[in-house]
């Protein structure tokens, strides 16, 4: 009895111990989060419940002058930062990716700004925003296999997505490390609604990472690729993201020799970081590998 006491006062500890290292938003570990049986032919699966909810203006009152919840004004046109906006324009930046999700415009990586009167045509049912503790991904092997990858943002939850950047030296993919799933029920209405009834849409709140531009990498030159958070001062620093575009998860090594920092993001309490840390890996390793096939001897 005594052991079965100590071992459940363990348990205990290490529960509160983990929930203090999450934010609000985040689903806890213990608490019930059904995700059943993922079909292989899916791309991706989150839960659809409605057990874990936030009013949307909350992120704003809980983490005051924090980049990862305002919106910088940015000129296209003269490609400079002018000057951040106030918290509550969250809500109006995550209302520009579901309404060029509505309006079924291509993924850039540069989220169309729209006027307050096409953000008007965009409802949030209830300002509700439903958080869900996993994401699934269902992708091919390198061996012609399906595999699975789920993503916690409480835990593990680097991925990556297509890079739509082209030209000599691009690199194919984009990484990003994701600090919410979420769902909501949305109703767009105005001129430009092609369903009008209230839908249900799944995003992912994600910190961008870069690529290091100064990094050699690849079998010749026997090197990982590389690359590190997009610095606070960068307007597209944070973002929501489609699911839906997501290949999979990252394995992500951090460049232990090049240190830790907080110039990357200054704000001493943030969402793009667990409560108990104060600053960031300045790099990381792209972990990536090619599984080579061999027939069986026959």
């Amino acid at each position: 009895m005594t052991k079965h006491e100590r071992r459940e006062t363990k348990l205990l500890r290490a529960r509160r111990a983990a929930e203090a290292k999450m934010h609000s938003h985040h689903v806890a570990f213990s608490d019930n989060d059904p995700l059943p049986y993922t079909d292989p032919a899916m791309h991706h699966h989150i839960s659809d419940s409605k057990r874990h909810s936030q009013d949307a203006f909350s992120f704003c009152r809980k983490f005051p002058a924090d980049p990862a919840t305002k919106v910088s004004i940015f000129s296209r046109m003269q490609k400079t930062l002018i000057d951040y906006l106030p918290l509550q324009d969250f809500i109006p930046r995550l209302k520009d990716h579901l309404l060029a999700r509505l309006l079924h415009r291509p993924f850039d990586g540069d989220e169309e700004e729209f006027s307050d009167s096409d953000r008007n045509t965009v409802r949030i049912v209830d300002n509700r925003i439903y958080s869900a503790k996993v994401l699934r991904v269902n992708y091919t092997t390198y061996d012609i296999r399906r595999d699975q990858d789920s993503m916690n943002p409480r835990t593990n939850a680097d991925v990556m997505v297509l890079s739509p950047e082209t030209g000599p030296g691009a690199h194919p993919y984009w990484y990003a490390h994701v600090l919410g799933v979420f769902h909501a029920r949305v109703l767009h209405m105005g001129p430009l609604a092609t369903n009008r009834s209230i839908q249900h849409m799944e995003f992912l709140w994600v910190r961008w990472f870069g690529v290091d531009p100064g990094h050699r990498y690849g079998h010749k030159a026997a090197r990982l690729p590389k690359i590190g958070f997009v610095p606070e001062s960068d307007p597209l620093a944070f973002g929501f993201l489609d699911p839906s575009l997501v290949l999979r998860g990252c394995h992500l090594i951090p460049a232990f020799n090049d240190g830790r920092t907080s110039d990357l993001l200054t704000a001493p309490l943030t969402a793009a970081r667990p409560p108990d840390e104060v600053d960031d890996w300045v790099a990381f390793y792209v972990n990536m590998y090619v599984k080579i096939f061999r027939p069986p001897n026959l």
